[in-house]
């Protein structure tokens, strides 16, 4: 049986701001100390909560639950979420401007409907504690503008979240949760955004949404698309033709390429037809070809059998199409471990070393003047060599840092601005570049903005 989440339970401070606010105090934690002192326990708060949310709508009550069964057939896991039918009308009800917002983004068109789910680890995040990692789920319609999509509140609607240690215990994982998520917003047992929905003092006006993009990471994608990825022979979602093999093994044959050389001239398009006629070929021979002959047919295809899984839900094939809407989060494409910004970093750091003889240890003299954890050590960059990829994600701590030593000799300021470098070719490349749209369906455009103190990214679909 999975284990509880504790769906009842909040934070201390989430607690503490709606209850003082209910009760006509100030948000702050010494709030709730008062609370807590009066009697409340726990159980109170969450009871009080559960009351604030207890709301219906003519699109069903706010928080919805689902019944998630466990993945060895021991019962079902209990999972409340904001039913987004519930929060869109109660939301155009408290704000006839809300209202007003989401027809003018919209207009007499379908909007585009964008799911997002990444994972989140409360707590430090200089320390490796996983147990209380939790999978989020946020959804917005690209049709938003780009800076209302943006904000930190609001551009972005919720729909729930899970523990990661109880989403592996279920049926077909990520990609089993996922399945439930679309059908809450395309089934055909509830609502659903293809049919529309009317809005609270706007009875003309019928919202529909359909499903553009699941934007996650590598990771999320793979899991959810149940996709081999650097495992399989076909590595790329997208292509039917880029192959991780030894070069040599097709060398003779025009129409693949190896994913080190591959050109985007040669990219052979995945269909979606296609990707589903593999998954039919697998289902169709789990159980009657012999073990090894099946995982041959996975890693050739590039595809991972799980019966679970969204991609093997028939009924939804008609809504989710894992070559046609599976977008590469552009954050996680540019700044993290193994994206676009470290590998160029990387790249300018063993030019800097090899070719200019730069001593990696002016850049640790020279990160030494920047507000880190104590933890961090003084050797960072000397003990290592330019191509690990830890050496490259300081890049971006360094953007968004400002060197605070005045006190420096002439020639230590000379050593840390050559150290520096890196720092501003990066900020020059990052700040002018854009990722224009191509018929792979790649963004249409990214804009990075580095404003004093700190580095966001507005997503443009």
């Amino acid at each position: 049986m999975p284990p509880k989440l504790g769906a009842k339970k909040v934070g201390l401070k989430a607690a503490a701001e709606k209850l003082g606010s209910k009760r006509g105090r100030g948000v702050s934690l010494t709030n709730l100390v008062e609370l807590l002192e009066e009697g409340l326990t726990h159980q109170d708060i969450g009871r009080e909560l559960d009351e604030r949310l207890d709301v219906h709508t003519p699109y069903g009550k706010l928080i919805g639950r689902l019944d998630l069964p466990a993945a060895d057939g021991s019962g079902t896991f209990p999972w409340s979420f904001a039913n987004p039918f519930a929060l869109v009308w109660l939301l155009c009800q408290l704000s006839a401007g809300y209202t007003r917002f989401f027809i003018k983004s919209l207009g007499s068109r379908v909007g585009r409907l964008v799911l997002y789910t990444d994972g989140c680890t409360p707590g430090s995040k200089i320390v490796a504690w996983r147990q209380r990692e939790v999978c989020c789920w946020y959804w917005t319609v690209a049709d938003f503008p780009a800076w209302f999509r943006a904000k930190e509140h609001g551009g972005w609607l919720p729909f729930g979240f899970m523990r990661t240690e109880a989403q592996k215990l279920l049926d077909g994982d990520l990609s089993g949760v996922c399945k439930h998520v679309l059908r809450q917003f395309f089934g055909k047992q509830t609502f659903n955004f293809k049919e529309g929905m009317r809005l609270p003092g706007e009875q003309q006006y019928l919202l529909r949404l359909e499903l553009r993009a699941f934007l996650q990471d590598g990771l999320a994608h793979k899991q959810v698309a149940s996709i081999k990825g650097a495992s399989g022979l076909i590595c790329c979602l997208n292509c039917t033709n880029i192959m991780n093999c030894n070069p040599d093994e097709i060398a003779e044959d025009p129409d693949l390429h190896h994913y080190s050389t591959a050109k985007p001239k040669d990219f052979k398009r995945q269909t979606h037809s296609f990707f589903y006629f593999c998954c039919d070929r697998l289902m169709a021979a789990h159980g009657i070809v012999t073990n090894g002959e099946f995982e041959l047919m996975e890693k050739s295809w590039g595809i991972s059998f799980n019966p679970d899984s969204v991609v093997y839900d028939i009924e939804l094939r008609s809504i989710y199409s894992v070559p046609e809407h599976s977008y590469h989060d552009p954050m996680h494409v540019l700044v993290a471990s193994g994206g676009v910004a470290p590998h160029e970093l990387n790249a300018f750091l063993l030019h800097a070393v090899y070719v200019h003889s730069l001593d990696l240890g002016y850049l640790d003299e020279w990160v030494q003047s920047l507000k880190l954890p104590a933890c961090f050590p003084k050797n960072f960059f000397s003990h290592r060599q330019p191509c690990n990829p830890a050496i490259t994600r300081m890049g971006w701590l360094a953007l968004v840092r400002q060197n605070k030593t005045n006190k420096q000799t002439k020639q230590n300021k000379t050593n840390k601005r050559r150290a520096g470098l890196w720092v501003l070719w990066c900020v020059r490349v990052f700040c002018q570049g854009q990722l224009q749209e191509s018929r792979w369906g790649a963004p249409q455009s990214v804009r990075i903005r580095v404003p004093r103190g700190c580095n966001r990214g507005v997503y443009v679909f």
